[in-house]
C-alpha cells in the first residue's frame, strides 16, 4: 500500500495554482461597470447602502426614462433634487446616481494594487437626526455628525424633511443644508423627498428651500405609487 503521505503530495503537486487575472484596461473597465450596474457588494458597504437597496440601480429603473436621463446629465454639473409622490422610485434613483457617480470616480492604481475611491456615504434624513440626538445622549457634539457628512466627496440625503416637525428637526435640517451649500462646490449632493420647494419652505424655512433651489437641478419625479402595483 502507497503512503498516505506520499499519495498527499502527489495531489498537492498536481494542484496548479489559480491563474492570475490580467489587471488590464479592459478589466478595470469592467470592474467600474459593475459598480455603475449595483453589482459590487463592496461599493453599497463602502456608500452605507441599505440592503433593502441592494442592486438598485440606473440600469434597472422603472421610472421614466426622461428623468433618469435628465438626472445623469446634471449629474456631473450640479447637484440634485428629487422630488415628487411616494412610490414612484426616488430613493432607487437616488442610489443609482450615488453608484453610478462612484463608479465613475474610483481609480485603481496598478502599482499598489489597489483602488482609489471617493468618500461617499447614502444616509436618511430620519437616521441623520436619530444619529445626532443618539450624540447629544452620549454627551457628544450633535454637530459632529454634520461635520463628518461635509467631509465626504458625495452625499445621498435620503426622504429629506420626513421626520416630524420639532424646533430641533428644523434647526438641524436648516444647518446642515447651509453647511453643504457653504460647501456646494466642493463635493456632490443628491436630495430626495416627497415635499415640493414650497413645502420645505413653510415645513423648515424659506432660506433653506432658496439655497436647495440655488445649488440644485430640481427634477420631479412622478408617476404611480409602485409599492400599491399589484394590491
Amino acid at each position: 500500500m502507497q503512503p498516505i503521505r506520499d499519495t498527499v503530495l502527489k495531489v498537492v503537486s498536481s494542484v496548479q495554482p489559480a491563474p492570475e487575472v490580467a489587471r488590464d484596461d479592459a478589466w478595470v473597465k469592467a470592474q467600474k461597470e459593475n459598480v455603475r450596474r449595483g453589482l459590487s457588494r463592496r461599493a453599497y458597504e463602502d456608500l452605507r447602502i441599505p440592503p433593502r437597496y441592494a442592486r438598485k440601480s440606473l440600469a434597472n429603473f422603472e421610472g421614466h426614462d426622461e428623468v433618469k436621463e435628465r438626472a445623469v446629465s446634471a449629474l456631473y454639473n450640479a447637484n440634485i433634487f428629487l422630488w415628487g409622490p411616494c412610490g414612484t422610485g426616488k430613493s432607487h434613483l437616488t442610489c443609482g446616481l450615488l453608484m453610478h457617480l462612484y463608479g465613475d470616480r474610483i481609480e485603481y492604481q496598478p502599482d499598489r494594487a489597489r483602488w482609489d475611491k471617493p468618500k461617499g456615504r447614502f444616509i436618511s434624513c430620519p437616521d441623520f437626526l436619530f444619529e445626532m440626538k443618539a450624540r447629544i445622549g452620549a454627551g457628544e457634539s450633535d454637530f459632529a455628525v454634520i461635520q463628518e457628512l461635509l467631509a465626504l466627496d458625495m452625499v445621498a440625503l435620503d426622504d429629506f424633511g420626513a421626520s416630524r416637525v420639532t424646533e430641533y428637526t428644523q434647526e438641524a435640517l436648516a444647518i446642515l443644508i447651509n453647511k453643504l451649500y457653504l460647501k456646494n462646490s466642493n463635493g456632490v449632493l443628491i436630495i430626495n423627498t416627497n415635499l415640493s420647494l414650497e413645502e420645505i419652505a413653510q415645513k423648515i424655512d424659506d432660506r433653506t428651500a432658496s439655497r436647495i433651489a440655488e445649488m440644485c437641478e430640481i427634477i420631479k419625479v412622478d408617476g404611480p405609487d409602485r409599492r400599491l402595483r399589484g394590491l
